[in-house]
């Protein structure tokens, strides 16, 4: 699906060569971890957002995969990249917000309505959240909708010559979200 409808505001939207200039003003308002962001989104160019919404469309063509623009009243506002993982029938899920939008609940309510399309019209066995342990408020998120903290792989992420972080790495299992209440 290109589109989900998250509420009457927000809504993720398949990332096209369009977006390129927004994902760029969006990308540049985050004043915070470059090389992170970097690594997981590429760089903050024209030529490293076009890349970055290639790959995205190239997931999707193989069916391996989206990424989204998370959008707030028709703005772009951050990303949500979905990919299927090479083991099971395991989706992993990453997410950036621009600053302006933190705090809102809005990557929260955009997961668990990717969640939704993951579990169902997909049919996947499970999710995946990788964070840097880091990132506290981050790690709220897979927290937040019932993910199982499964353990933490030290100095996984390089982030530049010598910078390392630590990633806790979260799931969610298929029948744990279908026990969940969901909401409407």
């Amino acid at each position: 699906m290109q589109t989900l409808r998250v509420t009457d505001e927000i809504e993720l939207r398949m990332l096209t060569e369009v977006a390129a200039d927004e994902l760029i003003a969006c990308e540049q308002s985050r004043p915070h971890a470059p090389q992170l962001e970097e690594a997981i989104f590429g760089p903050r160019t024209v030529d490293g957002a076009l890349a970055f919404i290639r790959r995205g469309l190239d997931l999707h063509a193989k069916q391996r995969g989206i990424i989204y623009g998370i959008r707030v009243g028709g703005c772009l506002a951050g990303v949500l990249q979905l990919e299927r993982k090479p083991y099971g029938r395991t989706v992993g899920m990453d997410y950036s917000l621009a600053p302006a939008y933190r705090g809102q609940g809005i990557v929260t309510r955009s997961c668990s309505a990717a969640l939704r399309y993951i579990f169902g019209d997909w049919d996947m066995q499970r999710a995946e959240i990788w964070v840097d342990v880091i990132h506290r408020k981050s790690r709220a998120i897979p927290e937040r909708l019932g993910f199982i903290l499964e353990g933490i792989h030290r100095h996984l992420a390089g982030y530049g010559d010598d910078w390392y972080g630590d990633v806790a790495v979260y799931a969610q299992l298929n029948d744990e979200w279908a026990a969940q209440k969901q909401p409407g």
